[in-house]
């Protein structure tokens, strides 16, 4: 495995990067689509948030008129708090609970007994912050059959509404949710992923490398092939992933034999995996 999916220890301040973002969501969610995984990588990037510590999600919802799955990015409601309590440090002083009909009466000038209304107020110094949310009684919520209600999502949309207030334009603009509802086995799901991920990586051997190929008697370029790796590496991780897994599986990385740096990896291939090597580097370096 490369440098790019390696994880931050749990609480380093240093950023996640977008490869290491993507790597993780299509390994919990490998059949969203490349679209919303690229959002949501962004999203941890600029955050600095972590899909495995449970803070950004990818979760299907099936529209019951057409039957399609759409898939959106959420925010677990400890990222909000987190990124919130890196400038703000905050209390609560009142809920969340559920708004009685006469608050309701007075902040709406009516009680709609067709929503959960709920109320939390945050307080930062002199400054209190109400927070105001509410979900619709007949609405389902994501996550039921593992014990989420719809007055729980009323309370984590109140209290995300308090953080709004409080912290004007630093929490990203996407619904939050409960994380403690969206996957009940974290470790079976990433586990399926993996097996999905590895088949794509050799789906992707074959698509790229399926012919056998002829031993050149050119030498090998390695100013050329160094910095080749070197830009794949950075711009396309899985690739330079799949090539390195090759070499070592050439040279027995695992045995004994370790790859310390690439022209010491040459002198231990022979001609024709040396030049498979470059034709790979090369269709890598052109797609």
């Amino acid at each position: 495995m490369t440098t790019e999916t390696k994880l931050m220890p749990r609480g380093t301040t240093a950023p996640i990067t977008t490869n290491q973002a993507m790597y993780l969501l299509k390994t919990i969610w490998p059949k969203a689509p490349e679209e919303e995984v690229t959002k949501a990588a962004i999203l941890c990037w600029q955050y600095n948030l972590n899909p495995l510590m449970k803070q950004v999600f990818l979760i299907p919802f099936r529209e019951k008129a057409t039957g399609n799955t759409n898939w959106v990015c959420v925010l677990g409601i400890k990222a909000s708090r987190t990124i919130a309590q890196k400038k703000h440090g905050y209390s609560y002083i009142d809920g969340p609970r559920v708004m009685t009909d006469e608050e309701q009466k007075v902040l709406f000038g009516m009680a709609d007994p067709g929503k959960i209304w709920a109320i939390v107020k945050l307080k930062e110094g002199d400054n209190i912050y109400p927070g105001y949310g509410f979900w619709l009684r007949d609405d389902g919520v994501y996550g039921s059959d593992k014990g989420n209600t719809a007055l729980n999502m009323a309370f984590i949309r109140a209290e995300r509404n308090a953080l709004d207030k409080m912290a004007p334009g630093e929490l990203p603009d996407i619904e939050a949710t409960d994380e403690n509802y969206i996957i009940s086995d974290f470790k079976t799901a990433i586990t399926e992923g993996k097996k999905l991920n590895n088949q794509r990586v050799e789906e992707d051997i074959v698509d790229l490398w399926p012919a056998p190929l002829e031993p050149s008697p050119e030498p090998v370029d390695m100013v050329w092939l160094k910095e080749s790796l070197e830009k794949i590496k950075t711009e396309k991780p899985k690739l330079y992933q799949t090539i390195a897994e090759q070499v070592r599986e050439w040279i027995g990385a695992g045995n004994g034999n370790m790859i310390r740096s690439w022209g010491a990896a040459i002198t231990m291939l022979n001609r024709e995996q040396a030049e498979k090597l470059c034709l790979m580097v090369q269709r890598a370096s052109e797609i």
